[in-house]
């Protein structure tokens, strides 16, 4: 018994003296409790104002854990994500498109590249290829060509092949043309000058005028005419005067006639085709061709007929056949013989009615009796070949 009661006071001892943990299931529970309401804390509490930098927060999604605690990607709450910065124009940096790099560098090189032109001499630009000169020339205004000077922009249009005229465009080319003058123009040669016209449209032959027209035509050969075609032609000459075409030269007027079709013939005025048809020597006018020839004397007015003069009158008839002359209207007959020299086609009679009454195998013209005396026939002294001409004039049925 003594010894039971010394044992129970040792345990005792050892009880007060030693520390024994105590293990309860409350201290987790309220582990757990003080992270949630912290948890409820922090979503209570008032968003941080927005800065002025450029990156807005967007909370990350929280996934609910069936143990009740919190999940490990709750430590990173909130996510940086960067917003789209607004403009004056109410569009965001990211919708707009920027400019290449490349085309900054292009523009400032072209304008590099026009101070570099304008500050060589004309045996410098003669060494450039023709490529480099249209690239240059495509970037200029026609203020920065005419500062160039009408030598230095010969220069550079004769080191230009066709295809880099084309490359140009109409307006350029008509730009260049127009800063140029006939001597400058003649340097070129025709081949460039019919390069140039063929990649022009009839408004840049409007703006360059009939001046600088007939300048081109005068330096031009006649195949060149061709090269360019009936069109182009058609539509230079309607741009110039009679006066102007009658002056472009004799081989550049038959050149001009022989490229177009008929149909560009009836384009132009009357005085257009006098101009023409006396620009080209009289003696070689038949060279034309009957049909065009055709056309041409009956787009003349008759009033104008007396403009071509007697010999290119004379010379256009004599390239004609009897049955086109037929289809001419009585009042064109009447004036082309009427400004005929007087023995131009011959006869043996003077009156009409003699003609007519005649037994020779001559044709006959088809003018009403009534008007001979208004023409040259009735006062003709030769009259062996007035009328030899076969089927010159027809005359009329009754």
């Amino acid at each position: 018994m003594k010894n039971f009661g010394i044992s129970l006071m040792f345990l005792l001892v050892l009880i007060l003296v030693v520390p024994v943990p105590v293990f309860s299931s409350t201290d987790a529970g309220y582990a757990v409790q003080e992270k949630k309401e912290k948890s409820k804390e922090e979503e209570k509490s008032p968003p941080p104002k927005k800065s002025t930098s450029s990156r807005t927060a967007v909370p990350a999604k929280k996934t609910p854990s069936p143990t009740g605690k919190a999940p490990a990607g709750d430590k990173a709450a909130k996510t940086a994500v960067p917003a789209k910065k607004p403009t004056a124009d109410g569009t965001s940096d990211s919708a707009k498109k920027s400019v290449p790099v490349d085309k900054t560098v292009s523009s400032k090189k072209a304008s590099l590249d026009k101070k570099k032109l304008k500050a060589m001499e004309r045996t410098e630009i003669k060494k450039l290829p023709g490529k480099d000169i249209a690239a240059m020339t495509k970037e200029m205004e026609e203020s920065e060509l005419k500062e160039l000077g009408a030598k230095k922009i010969a220069a550079m249009t004769r080191n230009m092949e066709e295809a880099e005229l084309k490359e140009l465009g109409a307006k350029k080319i008509a730009a260049m043309t127009r800063n140029m003058e006939e001597a400058e123009l003649k340097e070129l040669g025709a081949k460039k000058i019919a390069a140039m016209t063929k990649n022009m449209e009839k408004a840049e032959f409007k703006e360059l005028g009939s001046k600088k027209l007939a300048a081109m035509t005068r330096n031009m050969k006649a195949e060149n005419f061709k090269e360019v075609g009936g069109v182009k032609v058609a539509a230079m000459a309607k741009e110039m005067g009679g006066a102007e075409l009658a002056g472009v030269g004799h081989e550049q007027a038959k050149g001009m006639a022989k490229a177009m079709e008929k149909r560009d013939l009836t384009t132009l005025e009357s005085d257009q085709i006098i101009g023409l048809a006396k620009g080209i020597e009289s003696r070689q006018i038949a060279e034309v061709g009957r049909e065009k020839l055709f056309v041409m004397v009956d787009k003349i007015e008759d009033k104008d007929v007396k403009e071509l003069g007697k010999k290119h009158l004379s010379s256009m008839m004599g390239g004609m056949e009897g049955r086109q002359i037929k289809e001419l209207k009585e009042d064109k007959r009447v004036s082309i013989v009427d400004n005929l020299d007087a023995n131009f086609f011959g006869s043996k009679k003077a009156k009409f009615d003699e003609i007519r009454k005649s037994k020779e195998t001559e044709s006959k013209p088809a003018i009403k009796a009534d008007r001979v005396g208004k023409t040259k026939i009735k006062t003709a002294d030769k009259t062996s070949k007035f009328f030899s001409k076969t089927n010159l004039f027809k005359p009329e049925e009754n």
